[in-house]
């Protein structure tokens, strides 16, 4: 796998595989595409974490815990927490979607492109770590129900020129 791995541009995971382990793909720097079955039932923490040219992750329908989206982006089952933006993706702004009431650890952390983003008023947790390092990020506007924000949430964003916060906060 090691002599390989920087070789590898997709990963198709095959029906049948039920777990993916923590870690397994992190760091891979030439993973753009990954799809996941709808038998995988865990995935553990930051598989893609580091995964820079990543540009969509895709679950199948009927997976029962986990699903994504048209924007390739990974979430749990209902939609409601955010566990993995491709890291890869052109967009230069993103605004997360009513209904996501959890940003996870990491989950924009080394996102390459993004120079804007708006959190929506329904999201009330995010995680440590969540948006660190990335070098582009110039706006952040979070809504009004944010409880929680993590540790090191928004570390080494060096380009920050504005970060907004509801008014309830």
């Amino acid at each position: 796998w090691s002599e390989v791995v920087n070789d590898i541009q997709t990963v198709l995971l095959e029906e049948g595989i039920t777990s993916i382990s923590e870690n397994i793909f992190k760091d891979h720097t030439t993973l753009t595409t990954i799809s996941i079955p709808k038998s995988v039932i865990t995935i553990g923490n930051n598989i893609l974490r580091g995964c820079t040219a990543l540009k969509t992750i895709t679950v199948a329908e009927g997976n029962a815990g986990y699903s994504s989206d048209t924007n390739g982006i990974l979430y749990n089952k209902d939609k409601t927490t955010l566990i993995q933006y491709p890291l890869g993706k052109e967009e230069k702004e993103y605004s997360i979607e009513t209904g996501i009431n959890k940003i996870e650890s990491y989950a924009f952390e080394q996102a390459q492109h993004l120079e804007s983003v708006t959190i929506a008023n329904d999201v009330h947790t995010i995680k440590e770590k969540a948006f660190e390092s990335i070098s582009t990020l110039k706006t952040v506007t979070i809504g009004s129900s944010v409880q929680t924000i993590g540790e090191y949430a928004f570390r080494y964003c060096g380009q920050l020129e504005s970060f907004t916060v509801g008014e309830n906060n």
